[in-house]
């Protein structure tokens, strides 16, 4: 069997998963994660994406520039996508996480687009 046929129903699965994961990647929903191959971080539920958006608020809120008026949402993204795991973080699923972190009341939006830790 030539596994590179389209008509190959393994691969057709692939293909459809493929562009799911993507979709979901693009609306914020999954992460994909770069410490691992192929492996995808669901944004739902707690996920390991928001500890780590805990940890960088608990250091970069520390400093003195960032003390009274929290970090912006950019710089937190720039502080994760200079790790292995979330080198690959969009936007949207910062995003996506802050807005679930400050709904749980875990963290608070001090301006529009700044954030701290309760």
């Amino acid at each position: 069997m030539n596994y590179g046929d389209k008509a190959d129903p393994l691969h057709s699965r692939q293909v459809m998963v493929a562009n799911a994961l993507s979709l979901m990647e693009d609306e914020g929903h999954v992460v994909r994660r770069s410490d691992q191959r192929n492996l995808y971080e669901l944004l739902y539920w707690k996920s390991k994406l928001e500890d780590a958006i805990r940890k960088v608020l608990v250091t970069e809120c520390a400093k003195p520039k960032y003390a009274e008026k929290g970090c912006h949402y950019l710089h937190i993204l720039t502080e994760l996508q200079n790790t292995l795991a979330y080198s690959k973080l969009k936007k949207v699923a910062l995003v996506f996480c802050l807005d679930k972190l400050e709904s749980q009341s875990d963290v608070i939006r001090t301006t529009q687009a700044h954030y701290m830790l309760l």
